[in-house]
C-alpha cells in the first residue's frame, strides 16, 4: 500500500492492470507491424501501377503521414465514443507511428 493510499490521493492501478502509461504494448507492435506491411505494399502499387509520385521521399514521408492522419486518427476518435476501454494511448500510437515512419524509410 503506497502513501497515496492512505492519504487519498491518487492510487497507482498499474499494479492491478498489469500495464504501466509509458509500457510497449502489444496491440501497439502488431499494429504497428500491419501498418508497416501495409506501407511496403501501397509504395510500390503507387511508384510503379498507379505511376504516382514518391510517397517515401523527404525527412516526413507521406506513406506514413498520410495513412495515420485519415485512418488512424479519426478511428481512434471513433473507437474513444463507441468502446472508451479500447483507446490507444498517446505512447501506442508512437510506436504505431514510428513503426511506420521506419518501414518507409
Amino acid at each position: 500500500m503506497s502513501t497515496s493510499d492512505l492519504t487519498g490521493g491518487p492510487a497507482d492501478t498499474s499494479r492491478l492492470t498489469g500495464e504501466r502509461q509509458g509500457t510497449i504494448t502489444a496491440r501497439a507492435v502488431i499494429l504497428g507491424a500491419l501498418g508497416a506491411v501495409a506501407i511496403n505494399i501501397w509504395v510500390p502499387f503507387s511508384a510503379y501501377s498507379a505511376h504516382s509520385s514518391r510517397l517515401i521521399f523527404g525527412y516526413l514521408p507521406m506513406a506514413t503521414l498520410l495513412p495515420f492522419a485519415v485512418v488512424v486518427l479519426p478511428a481512434n476518435a471513433l473507437v474513444k465514443v463507441l468502446a472508451p476501454r479500447w483507446v490507444l494511448r498517446p505512447a501506442e500510437l508512437v510506436v504505431i507511428f514510428v513503426m511506420g515512419w521506419v518501414a518507409s524509410a
